[in-house]
């Protein structure tokens, strides 16, 4: 846009010299070549037949929602490449379809291309979804070097209600700010979830709920200031953020908590500190890929 002003303000001055010189300017205006391109065009995808990549090229005159899809020979949508905004310009996109295990063939595929984001789909419900999306996701979460966007169904629009489930290791920083940049437009609810060590066995050996309270205070005191000053970062001052600092296993507390916000969002960490909470906060991110009631970007 700034190029064609430029143009523009040039043939003001050159048409104000050419009058002043009194030399015809016919055709001024038709030589000078466009700087946008003049319509919308959808170039033939090259190379054709290809295997197992190829690119399809498209022009735009002006920045609009651009919807490209892949239909088979009976006219079945099989994909869809692009479904948003797109600026004015040349554009590519390249299709790859590589063959073998779909673990194997991801991992390949963002070893060359270097992906920001993996995005898988979760099909099917309960059994039938762990059936399809276990193998492959587990295997993709565990060896992805770059963010994991689970999803399910097809979009109802912008993120609105976002969770983002920190615990306070080395990937906390990083899950709260993609909750912030993915969901822009979402409230963003923060919830960490603590427990005292050997908890679980004090339950188990019969201690009261008050005394399980008591031996539980000092990591309720320590999970406060750890989240205030994760939060005194001043990337994230003045941000409408909730913090939720709740009692208990992350594992029932995060899906309760999902499902009483109405999630449609939930960014966690794949891995925490210690190998011991590396394994632990790593089945956590696979649980919610497998049964979370909404999207989960696992980071």
């Amino acid at each position: 846009m700034a190029l064609d002003a430029l143009v523009e303000s040039d043939l003001i001055r050159l048409n104000e010299f050419l009058e002043a010189q009194h030399i015809p300017k016919r055709a001024i205006r038709e030589e000078v070549p466009s700087l946008r391109p003049a319509a919308f065009t959808l170039e033939q995808n090259h190379p054709n037949p290809f295997n197992p990549v190829t690119s399809i090229p498209f022009t735009l005159r002006y920045e609009q929602h651009v919807r490209l899809a892949v239909f088979d020979l009976l006219g079945r949508e099989l994909a869809v490449l692009v479904d948003g905004a797109k600026q004015a310009g040349v554009r590519r996109v390249r299709v790859e379809t590589p063959e073998g295990s779909a673990h194997r063939a991801l991992a390949d595929v963002a070893e060359s291309f270097h992906p920001d984001l993996l995005v898988i789909g979760a099909h099917g419900k309960g059994p039938l979804q762990q059936f399809f999306l276990g193998g492959t996701a587990s295997r993709i979460l565990t060896h992805a070097v770059c963010p994991v966007l689970v999803t399910r169904g097809e979009p109802a629009g912008v993120y609105c209600q976002a969770l983002a489930a920190i615990d306070l290791g080395p990937r906390s920083e990083a899950v709260l700010r993609s909750s912030i940049i993915v969901a822009a437009r979402a409230r963003v609810t923060t919830v960490h979830a603590y427990q005292a060590p050997f908890e679980a066995k004090l339950r188990y050996k019969g201690f009261s709920a008050e005394d399980i309270a008591r031996y539980s205070e000092p990591e309720a005191q320590a999970a406060h200031r750890n989240v205030a000053a994760l939060l005194a970062d001043p990337e994230f001052a003045g941000l409408d953020l909730k913090i939720r600092i709740v009692h208990g296993h992350p594992n029932p507390l995060l899906f309760d908590v999902a499902n009483a916000m109405g999630a449609d969002l939930i960014v966690v960490g794949k891995h925490g500190g210690s190998r011991l909470e590396e394994s632990v906060m790593g089945s956590i991110a696979r649980l919610l890929a497998y049964y979370a009631p909404c999207d989960v970007l696992v980071i």
